[in-house]
């Protein structure tokens, strides 16, 4: 996979930039490790597995003052049971690698308009009849005030198969009870266009109108707590439902025991920073 190495490079040079003897303040690493009860794709909005998963990732982020900041992860992640025995290995099946740009530009006292734009490649070395990577440009933008955040994540593959999908929604962190403590609830609509309609439900949406379709919808509330100065850990509510007639009843004859029209998923994770 010679396109992976930029960014397994990359993922080994930021930990010698942070504390080789080239100590860079504006730099930010950080470590999470985090279980799932079941995996919900946090870009796509898509389900991936209703059994307990892990995911590890390590992210890097250089401030660029009042340029924005630039930043790059390595992702993985590895099942916990063996639901999927017959089409992939449990451990470590898919990688997942980026290159990013943020930059938040305040026109208003606590009102800004927050911007990010990511390049990412997503292997699954671990799937037995899978072998190409997937390329995928995404931007989420969020107008963040002391209210109710509204945002958007908008994903386009374009490589080896073109799709989009697109997540509208609404959150707003609240701190409670004590210092560190931090509660962020969050409702998302998730749409997706006909192509990647049809390569999870098999059919065409009903509304064929429709560039992007609403199927699903999410709803929870994460909750994170720092524990010092380097670690912190989130504890996550997710309430995921199939909205569309269609892919509903496309969904409950499917003949697999990992379909499902509803999810309610648990994680948590522990974030180490330096």
């Amino acid at each position: 996979m010679p396109r992976l190495g930029p960014a397994i490079a990359s993922a080994a040079v930021l930990p010698l930039l942070a504390s080789g003897g080239m100590l860079l303040q504006d730099l930010d690493l950080r470590f999470r490790n985090e279980f799932h009860s079941a995996y919900i794709s946090n870009t796509t909005g898509g389900i991936g597995e209703t059994r307990p998963m892990l995911t590890e990732t390590f992210s890097g982020r250089y401030r660029l003052g009042e340029w924005g900041s630039v930043g790059g992860y390595a992702w993985v992640r590895s099942a916990l049971t063996g639901q999927k025995d017959e089409f992939r290995r449990r451990a470590f099946d898919c990688f997942e690698y980026g290159a990013n740009y943020a930059y938040t530009w305040n026109f208003a006292k606590d009102l800004g308009l927050y911007s990010y734009i990511d390049h990412l490649w997503s292997p699954s070395p671990g799937w037995y009849e899978r072998s190409t990577a997937l390329h995928a440009i995404v931007l989420e933008q969020a107008l963040e005030n002391p209210y109710a955040t509204p945002y958007y994540k908008f994903l386009a593959s374009y490589y080896p198969h073109r799709w989009k999908t697109l997540k509208l929604g609404l959150r707003q962190p609240y701190g409670i009870l004590v210092d560190g403590l931090v509660a962020t609830p969050y409702v998302e609509l998730i749409c997706g266009d006909r192509r990647r309609y049809k390569s999870k439900y098999g059919i065409e949406p009903d509304e064929t109108c429709c560039s992007m379709v609403p199927f699903a919808s999410e709803f929870g509330i994460a909750v994170t707590y720092k524990v010092s100065e380097f670690v912190s850990t989130r504890l996550r509510f997710r309430n995921w439902n199939l909205l569309d007639h269609s892919a509903r009843v496309q969904e409950r004859e499917r003949d697999e025991p990992w379909r499902v029209c509803w999810l309610p998923v648990a994680t948590f994770a522990v974030d180490i920073t330096f």
